[in-house]
């Protein structure tokens, strides 16, 4: 998605577009998106930003009780959930990837799945309202059913097997990384 008269510029219109399209299921943008190369610099871009809302969200809109603040993220560890955020989403994409190509045997190869994911990770930027988060990932469910049903061709009960399976990986992943201390990048994306 790179601009025509410049290789190295990113077209900001067309990436958004599309993002909006895949998570407004479009097939067609979907299929378009899964086909393409390489859009790794647009999916990094597209889960910093809605990292960053997530944060955001955290720091404008802190856990409190009445007039109690439990927690307030300070400016630098909205800089840490940030950074987080991506390294956490693109590795539970990745994952997510694999296990639908290699275990699942869908149409849909790893790559093809992060692209589509990836773009769909727009819907993070909800979270800067935190009690968005939900609606994120209600939202994000369908987005990812009607991706693996129609263009995987995942049938219903295989992709429940998808899901239970992806969601022990991805609790184990962050719990790996909070054991070892680093449980402040904690901020998935979606």
């Amino acid at each position: 998605m790179f601009s025509k008269n410049n290789p190295y510029q990113m077209d900001f219109a067309k990436i958004f577009g599309n993002a909006k399209d895949i998570v407004s299921l479009k097939m067609d943008i979907m299929k378009l998106i899964a086909g393409k190369k390489n859009l790794l610099q647009e999916v990094v871009m597209l889960t910093f930003l809605s990292s960053f809302a997530a944060a955001l969200g955290r720091y404008l809109f802190p856990v409190s009780v009445g007039d109690l603040v439990l927690y307030r993220p300070e400016p630098l560890d909205v800089v840490w959930q940030t950074i987080g955020g991506v390294v956490i989403s693109l590795i539970i994409l990745y994952v997510m990837g694999a296990i639908s190509e290699h275990l699942f045997k869908t149409k849909v190869k790893m790559e093809s799945f992060v692209w589509v994911m990836g773009y769909a990770s727009i819907l993070g930027f909800l979270q800067i309202i935190p009690a968005l988060g939900i609606v994120a990932g209600i939202w994000s469910l369908v987005v990812l059913w009607k991706f693996m049903s129609e263009i995987g061709g995942m049938k219903a009960m295989p992709f429940v097997g998808f899901l239970l399976l992806s969601a022990l990986i991805v609790f184990i992943i962050p719990n790996v990384f909070s054991v070892l201390g680093l449980g402040s990048f904690m901020a998935l994306g979606y």
